[in-house]
């Protein structure tokens, strides 16, 4: 196409839920950083585009910042260090068995609404966002101890209670293929003074993951690993 790519679409999942089949992705921008909150064929263009042609029952979005594809560099501003993305699950009408069919990690998108009432934020004007970690790891034995050390730490639990946290972390695993394994841990709700100090809690759980062999920058990983042996062989 000639046209700039509107979105990213990164590391589809099946979900079940309730006996239905729900399609998880994460996304980043492209050409356009607001993320529709409708119509129900934009979110089916975004299946198809994955691979996936089915009917889109409902969905919903979630705003999250990660760093997974952040800027690492020190003097990088704190919104270029955590970029605004989202988490989408799209319920489909019929359940499927499984998105064997996806071999890719990534996928590029020309999805677009063109009405502007159906886009969801002003990232501008965004006060408190989720914070989210990725981590990818060589084997699942190293992801499930991580999520483990994550889940007993007594550093983090203190770090929770001087925030004023309830919440505890959660998880959800990504297969890549059987290539690697993926843990994205959901550290709940911030506000941007959270970001801009450092995010110090969630630098403290991409710490946990590095001791186990986990990878927390998505650019790290592609230089680190052979990437086309890896996904493409």
């Amino acid at each position: 196409m000639d046209s700039d790519p509107t979105y990213t679409l990164w590391h589809p999942a099946l979900i079940t839920k309730n006996g239905q089949s729900q399609i998880g992705i994460n996304v980043t921008p492209g050409a356009y950083d607001k993320m529709p909150s409708g119509p129900k064929s934009f979110f089916e263009d975004l299946l198809e585009e994955i691979g996936l042609k089915a009917a889109v029952e409902n969905w919903e979005t979630l705003i999250y910042r990660s760093n997974y594809q952040g800027l690492r560099d020190n003097n990088s501003d704190w919104m270029e260090k955590w970029p605004i993305n989202w988490r989408i699950k799209i319920t489909l009408v019929d359940t499927i068995k499984d998105l064997s069919f996806v071999g890719n990690e990534y996928f590029e998108s020309y999805a677009y609404s063109s009405d502007p009432s159906y886009h969801i934020h002003d990232k501008e004007k965004i006060e408190k966002t989720a914070c989210l970690i990725i981590s990818d790891f060589n084997n699942n034995a190293d992801l499930i101890k991580t999520k483990n050390k994550i889940e007993s730490s007594e550093l983090l639990k203190e770090m929770r209670k001087s925030l004023s946290m309830t919440q505890l972390p959660d998880f959800y695993v990504v297969n890549i293929g059987n290539k690697f394994f993926q843990l994205q841990i959901f550290l709940g709700e911030f506000p941007n003074s959270f970001y801009s100090k450092g995010a110090a809690y969630a630098k403290t759980i991409e710490k946990i993951c590095a001791k186990e062999g986990g990878i927390t920058s998505f650019e790290k990983r592609t230089d680190e690993w052979d990437e086309w042996d890896r996904l493409y062989e």
